[in-house]
């Protein structure tokens, strides 16, 4: 069963309606406060946590063991990066390492994710 083990969760501002991105990804938006889905490989802020609709603040998952919508296969101990849909993924040479896998992935799955952003995968 997934648990969660979030010890900071701060509140932004979706700049789009993030109604169907739970459990996704986020970064910072080009505009301060506001929040944005992460691509491919890019860096993330945290987790989102919640549904909100534009202009609405949305709690973002900062820190600790944190429950991911995968986008892919993966396993214990994998390093863990963004697809374009802000889903959890095995990282790649180039992606930013968001985290760690702390259960199996499967594209669809909820899994468990020690979110411990560590820079870009070397090559």
């Amino acid at each position: 069963m997934a648990t969660y083990d979030n010890r900071q969760p701060i509140s932004l501002v979706a700049s789009v309606d993030m109604t169907g991105f739970r459990n996704r990804f986020v970064k910072q938006h080009t505009v301060a406060g506001e929040i944005a889905l992460a691509g491919a490989g890019e860096n993330a802020i945290g987790v989102l946590q919640d549904k909100p609709v534009q202009s609405q603040a949305g709690n973002v998952a900062i820190d600790g063991k944190l429950v991911l919508l995968a986008g892919g296969v993966f396993a214990p101990g994998d390093k863990i990066a963004s697809d374009a849909q802000g889903r959890a993924i095995a990282a790649v040479a180039g992606n930013h390492v968001l985290g760690v896998a702390a259960t199996n992935g499967v594209s669809g799955s909820m899994s468990e994710v020690h979110f411990s952003p560590a820079g870009v995968l070397p090559a």
